[in-house]
């Protein structure tokens, strides 16, 4: 029964990392990227004469293994290649591995009361080691595991030999649910305990073979929480079984069957050969029946509505073949593709596929305008008769999109779409300043658009952490387009590199990117009533790129003495938020940061969350919202409390200078920062209000704002 539910609701796979990364070597005589077959290892071949023995030269790694929370290194943590075990890290959590072979690793790490990836981020960092040479400085990071415990209960008595698991909405770096094919088994006295968790939003499921599915409301938990003191309630399984056949009586393959309702989760049902099905742990409510196979028309069956200990059936699903057309989707070497994206419009109608949703419906052929999506055989079908030609293309994020096919009526109304190759992006990452590789870095894809206005809506999102002896990288897989990528590398500034342009069946190389050095900022977070240090603290700069899924700029959390370091922050004034559960966001301002080196910042306090505040943060500033209008900066919202609303600014007044600095070209972030600053300091305006052709200059004092934080 278990099996059977996961069958159903789990849901494997690596989603969020759409892009698969490997290592090679490059050519340092010319700018071109080697075949795979220049960087295969030739073993030197001894003498037959001298029957003399080369040895080869090997390689070395060293690193940390960090808390990812604190960046703190975890003492005597597991460290693995390829899944085996091979050194322990000290109690600073530095470790290193001696006399490695040339070639590509996987490697991990492992620690009690810490857990690594979610099952559908990537697991691990792919390492590549060139002879006689040390990949320094890799880091691998892991999480504080977190944990759940309760008890389960029916009729108010413990139920032991409960089987309990948990179903993750979410978590750090997924985009997709996913289940954790572990669990517990409640004790004699129907207690439970969850260990190794990861952080997010998760429901809890409960399954006994004399009672009904039961599956929680959804729980949030963060790194290293515990929550106690759940309760679960088992009711008595009611049963439901049927048939699913075509008006024959013959069982349709492929078929796909469920029950779901308005208020009932949907659970899938697995026919056997004959298309019976069969559930005997049903939980009460009210829901229907459906069934649909490639080629049928859907059925469906209910409402019907089961109670504790109910039994109902059999319930009859007679799938009718279906007018319309469909077909199968297949990679460049001929296998199914799922998921892919299946474009159909009347033949000759242009030469794009356009957005679902565009054309009108009063056009005799508008329903022959739409898109469907292939299942896990890579088959679709489009449950409309063919009254005249279509012509079809597909597409899907790790391929080139197909050839456009047309059907016509009366002919084959199946057909074969075949994707094209994608394309495969490489690149080399260096020091400014040293001109040396960057061994250990993440690199990202951030942005695309795809050459053909097929509507595609993603190009192999996903990003990696890179260790390599060579500072390279490769995304293979990609849909032929145009992308931005970022890197991030501690200690370094964040770089972005746009307008990269990807071909399919080919590989696009080799992008030279040099990443200059940042200046740090290090400081204490401490209780604003108690003085005593505030561990645990996110601690965010607010940078001044955009890196597409980092708008917010690099964060750490403080450690157990309340400290934090920032590294890699571009120079000059910055504003750090701060914040934690049970206290108020702060935004500090002013910050300056150097070129190189650290600033120490001192003391940042965090007033406690009160009714007043909840919601809210504070930050210094004169309390206005800003937007653009083009090249005009405008002040769109105002805080009554705010200096700014007291000076009596209005909204829609364009701000045209800060300190006699213009900002008319300048990002929205700079402006911020300059507007920003520390409390009581003064900070002079030149506005154009409303309705006026003359600029004026106001002058005001910089105060404590309070905002709420959906703004």
């Amino acid at each position: 029964m278990r099996n059977k539910w996961r069958n159903g609701f789990i849901i494997f796979g690596i989603l969020v990392v759409a892009a698969v990364f490997s290592y090679w070597s490059f050519d340092s005589s010319t700018p071109e990227v080697q075949s795979h077959s220049e960087l295969a290892p030739t073993p030197t071949q001894p003498q037959e004469s001298t029957r003399a023995t080369v040895q080869t030269p090997k390689a070395s790694v060293t690193g940390f293994v960090l808390d990812a929370a604190t960046r703190r290194g975890i003492a005597n943590a597991d460290v693995l290649l390829d899944g085996i075990n091979v050194v322990s890290a000290n109690e600073h959590g530095a470790f290193t591995i001696p006399a490695l072979e040339n070639g590509q690793y996987t490697i991990t790490a492992k620690a009690p009361r810490y857990v690594g990836p979610p099952p559908t981020a990537t697991q691990g960092t792919t390492i590549r080691v060139d002879a006689d040479t040390t990949l320094e400085g890799v880091e691998l990071y892991l999480r504080r595991a977190a944990s759940l415990e309760g008890l389960v209960l029916a009729n108010g008595k413990p139920v032991s030999d409960a089987h309990i698991s948990v179903i993750y909405d979410a978590s750090d770096g997924t985009i997709q649910p996913f289940g954790i094919d572990t669990g517990t088994i409640s004790d004699e006295n129907g207690r439970f305990h969850l260990t190794a968790l990861f952080s997010g939003q998760l429901r809890i499921l409960v399954e006994h073979d004399r009672y009904a599915l039961f599956e929680s409301d959804s729980y949030f938990i963060e790194d290293g929480e515990n929550i106690s003191g759940i309760e679960i309630h088992l009711t008595s399984g009611a049963i439901l079984f049927g048939r699913v056949h075509d008006p024959s009586g013959r069982p349709v393959d492929n078929v796909s069957v469920w029950i779901a309702g308005d208020d009932y989760p949907r659970r899938e049902l697995i026919p056997d050969a004959d298309g019976h099905w069969r559930v005997i742990d049903l939980t009460p409510g009210r829901f229907k029946v459906y069934a649909t196979a490639v080629g049928f028309r859907p059925a469906e069956a209910g409402p019907f509505e089961v109670e504790v200990g109910g039994n109902l059936g059999p319930i009859t699903l007679t799938l009718y073949e279906s007018p319309g057309f469909g077909g199968r989707v297949v990679s460049s070497v001929g296998e199914p593709v799922a998921e892919a994206v299946v474009y159909y419009r009347p033949k000759g109608r242009d030469t794009t596929f356009p957005k679902v949703g565009r054309y009108q419906t009063d056009t005799p052929n508008a329903r022959m305008i739409g898109r469907t999506y292939t299942d896990e055989n890579g088959e679709f079908w489009v449950h409309t008769p063919l009254l005249e030609s279509v012509d079809l293309t597909a597409t899907h994020t790790r391929h080139a999109p197909s050839e456009t096919v047309s059907l016509t009526p009366g002919g084959l109304h199946r057909v074969e779409l075949r994707l094209g190759p994608g394309g495969s992006l490489t690149g080399l990452v260096s020091a400014a300043d040293t001109r040396k590789p960057v061994q250990n870095y993440e690199v990202a894809i951030v942005s695309f658009q795809p050459f053909e206005n097929t509507s595609v809506r993603g190009g192999g999102f996903g990003r990696i952490q890179v260790a390599d002896s060579g500072g390279r990288f490769l995304f293979d897989g990609l849909t032929p387009g145009t992308y931005s990528i970022s890197v991030i590398a501690v200690g370094y500034i964040a770089k972005r590199v746009d307008n990269i342009d990807v071909r399919g069946g080919i590989r696009t190389g080799d992008l030279r990117i040099t990443l200059e050095r940042g200046g740090a900022l290090a400081g204490l977070i401490v209780d604003a009533q108690t003085q005593q240090p505030v561990s645990g603290a996110q601690v965010q700069a607010n940078t001044l790129y955009d890196l597409g899924y980092r708008r917010g700029g690099p964060s750490v959390q403080t450690g157990s003495d309340g400290r934090f370091l920032l590294e890699g922050l571009p120079g000059g004034p910055r504003s750090l938020t701060v914040g934690k559960s049970g206290y108020t966001t702060q935004i500090t301002s002013g910050h300056e940061v150097p070129a190189v080196g650290t600033n120490d910042i001192g003391t940042i306090q965090l007033a406690a969350e009160t009714e007043e505040t909840r919601g809210k943060y504070r930050y210094s500033g004169i309390g206005t919202v800003l937007k653009k209008d083009g090249d005009r900066l405008l002040i769109s919202e105002l805080v009554e409390t705010g200096s700014a609303s007291a000076a009596g600014i209005e909204p829609g007044t364009e701000i045209v200078a800060v300190n006699g600095r213009s900002v008319t070209s300048l990002p929205m972030a700079e402006v911020v920062e300059l507007i920003r600053g520390k409390e009581g300091t003064d900070i002079s305006l030149t506005v154009l209000a409303p309705n006026s052709n003359y600029a004026e200059k106001i002058d005001l004092r910089r105060e404590t704002v309070t905002m709420r934080q959906e703004r």
